[in-house]
């Protein structure tokens, strides 16, 4: 990250700036984790493990974002504290958006999603006060030094704009539709690699290599009833006792029921799966066995690791259904509330949730026939979904924000190219460090966690590459002047 920071500032000392805040924002949200943690929330290895790339990717952005404005307004003040007024509003309203995006995982019924909303919001508020406050004091005090050897100065003929997506920009302008078209084609053949995803909750799989645990796995499997390595325990009452364990027996795919000590005043029984608890079979028996338990032995309750997964994902499939559209909703409302408009908005929307599926799409190919893997765990998805969604808003606003600036004055198209040409390189360059932070987690050997940081770091590139700099500009220009309705210019 520092060899990009250093590339994108161009300068021996700038880049060391957004480092500090970066660490400082690191340090506050996880104190704060922790007193969450301590205050009863649960917060998930995978929520920790996280919590770091996610407050470094963002306190990233959020300084290249800003640093590129300051930069822009010095040649338009008189002053450093004039030209930072103008820069700090620009990260108000994606921190903001991300933090109720992360607010909206509280509706989930998953221990482990509803931690994650307070501690990913926690952790954007972090990385936007440190990159509000303490970033631009340290640049105040530097003064215009900061940028040495290319020091902005009022008046003086500025840089920012990258000429190399100023010429895609120019591009796209001459065939907008066509562009539309290619590229929403593209990605939905990404997409159909949806396909290939699978839902794989066995806990053995989340194990990257072959340790100890995983090849003594396989060899119970080789050797006993596919179920012994997770037996479901069945509790019953005493005078339920024999109608449970008979109904049991009688399961399709149940192996053995094998009576166990009594368990606080409960009978209990070892229930072994002459099938792979973790498989679609264990899950069709498991859902069997309920159903046979409810009238013959109400109360009867069945437990064990496979059913812990099985109501997991249940869990996550609900939660999936109601957070994935609030989500889009509370980013349509921040949206259309900045821009003050409805098209346009409903525009960003679409395009991102297309970012996301195609994204998804890709990364399964990935998983499946790159890596290995052999499926992913059912509340995955959601995790993707947020970070990818989420974090890639602040390009949506930063660039439809300067679009709408620039229209003002120049109208749609030639306000489109402007704001594309200006900042085009800033996201592209803050894309990468976010998929770059995103990619260390693939070194954890954990497949879940590798299977997110895989996600959101492809994710992100295809977003800054091509949703955010290509789509969205092709996609606004298709639609002319209406873009703004109904407030208009």
């Amino acid at each position: 990250m520092a060899v990009i920071l250093l590339i994108v500032y161009r300068s021996p000392l700038l880049w060391l700036l957004p480092l500090f805040g970066a660490i400082g924002a690191i340090v506050v949200a996880q104190a704060a984790a922790h007193g969450l943690a301590n205050a009863g929330l649960t917060v998930s290895t995978l929520s920790a493990d996280i919590l770091i790339v996610l407050v470094f990717g963002a306190a990233s952005d959020y300084a290249l974002l800003l640093v590129h404005r300051y930069r822009e307004e010095l040649r338009s003040h008189a002053t450093t504290e004039a030209a930072m007024a103008t820069a700090l509003p620009t990260l108000a309203a994606s921190a903001a958006t991300v933090t109720c995006a992360m607010i909206c995982l509280l509706v989930a019924d998953s221990a482990s999603l509803h931690g994650l909303g307070p501690v990913g919001a926690i952790g954007i508020v972090a990385a936007f006060l440190a990159q509000t406050t303490f970033l631009p004091a340290l640049l105040l005090v530097v003064g215009r030094f900061a940028f040495w050897p290319r020091i902005p100065r009022p008046g003086a003929a500025g840089w920012e704009e990258s000429r190399v997506w100023a010429g895609i920009g120019a591009r796209i302008a001459r065939h907008p539709l066509r562009t539309v078209v290619v590229v929403v084609l593209l990605l939905g053949a990404a997409c159909a690699g949806l396909a290939s995803l699978r839902i794989d909750n066995n806990p053995v799989d989340d194990v990257k290599g072959h340790p100890g645990s995983v090849v003594g796995a396989q060899l119970l499997a080789e050797h006993y009833p596919a179920g012994t390595i997770a037996p479901l325990v069945l509790l019953a009452s005493p005078g339920q006792a024999a109608p449970a364990a008979a109904a049991a027996r009688a399961t399709p795919g149940v192996g053995s029921v094998v009576p166990g000590a009594p368990v606080l005043g409960y009978d209990s029984y070892s229930v072994v799966l002459s099938v792979p608890p973790y498989g679609s079979a264990g899950t069709t028996a498991l859902v069997d066995l309920r159903q046979r338990l409810s009238p013959d032995a109400p109360g009867s309750l069945v437990d064990g690791q496979p059913t812990i997964q099985y109501d997991a994902a249940q869990a996550a499939g609900r939660a999936d259904a109601v957070i994935i559209p609030l989500v889009l909703v509370v980013i349509f409302v921040v949206i259309a509330l900045l821009l003050r408009a409805v098209v346009a908005p409903l525009v960003l929307v679409a395009t991102t949730a297309l970012s996301f599926a195609a994204s998804f799409g890709l990364s399964s190919l990935l998983w499946r026939f790159a890596f290995g893997y052999s499926g992913v765990q059912s509340v995955i998805p959601i995790y993707i979904f947020i970070f990818l969604v989420a974090l890639g808003v602040d390009y949506n606003i930063f660039l439809s924000a300067r679009i709408r600036e620039e229209s003002r004055q120049l109208g749609i198209r030639d306000g489109t190219l402007r704001g594309l040409g200006v900042t085009g390189g800033v996201i592209t360059a803050a894309g990468i460090v976010l998929a770059g932070t995103f990619a260390a987690l693939t070194q954890i050997p954990q497949v879940d966690i590798a299977e997110v940081g895989t996600a959101v770091a492809l994710g992100v590139l295809l977003d800054t590459l091509v949703v955010r700099t290509v789509l969205v500009p092709a996609s606004l220009l298709t639609i002319g002047e209406r873009v703004w309705w109904p407030v208009g210019h």
